[in-house]
């Protein structure tokens, strides 16, 4: 009779509202005897009406018959993200301690690793992998941008220096200014690659910022050549 009484208070308890309780007692039957069929589908038949299909994948592993291939899938998230090893799952999903494996859980384990290895990647990456893949032909236009902008800072920097060096005293006006119109030119072009890119991958707006910003940097770098050309150099009236 005792059996009977729990299913009696499992289904009033959900009959009630008190969803929770009535898995609890459901989950504690199952642990108690790992091999009540009966209770595990209880579970997943009611984490399936609650929308869990991660819970009704996980209690339902043993009895293939009994979950879906999405809830499957589900459960090797949920595996996965929980960082249950190969040692623990028996535990994990009340199975027998002392009984290898069933067959449905071992096939699952390729798929277990598959999504914790996706898992380890930076989440920042992941949640813009998510938004929308990047092509190939952007990651390589990103590459080329990134290098010239490591041409920009070493444009900067000797530019920096040789202001420092003007400012001591020394005639190198020439230098400054055709060390900054080089960083604004490097930087236009930088610009230009990755608008190239992302216009490549079919993103019209992040293609139409860099191509502005490449457009006013070329701008600024052909203005400031032509004052050079039309005064006759840097030190005259500039």
């Amino acid at each position: 009779m005792h059996a009977p009484d729990r299913r009696d208070d499992v289904d009033r308890l959900w009959a009630d509202g008190d969803h929770r309780a009535a898995l609890a007692l459901l989950r504690e039957r199952v642990r108690a005897d790992p091999t009540d069929a009966h209770a595990r589908r209880a579970l997943v038949e009611r984490y399936r009406a609650l929308g869990h299909p991660d819970q009704a994948g996980r209690w339902g592993l043993t009895l293939p018959e009994s979950v879906t291939d999405v809830e499957r899938d589900r459960a090797a998230r949920l595996l996965a993200s929980s960082g249950v090893r190969p040692g623990d799952l028996a535990r994990f999903l009340a199975l027998p301690l002392r009984e290898p494996l069933p067959p449905s859980v071992v096939d699952l384990l390729p798929e277990v690793e598959e999504h914790r290895a996706r898992m380890s990647v930076h989440p920042r990456r992941r949640s813009a992998e998510a938004r929308r893949p990047t092509s190939a032909f952007e990651e390589r236009c990103a590459d080329v941008a990134e290098a010239l902008v490591v041409v920009v800072a070493g444009c900067l920097v000797f530019a920096f220096v040789a202001a420092v060096a003007t400012w001591a005293g020394a005639p190198l006006d020439d230098l400054v200014l055709w060390s900054g119109l080089a960083s604004l030119a490097v930087a236009a072009v930088a610009a230009a690659v990755r608008a190239v890119g992302a216009l490549g991958s079919r993103r019209p707006l992040r293609a139409t910022g860099w191509a502005t910003t490449a457009a006013v940097l070329g701008s600024v770098v052909a203005m400031g050549v032509l004052q050079v050309v039309g005064t006759g150099g840097p030190g005259r009236d500039w």
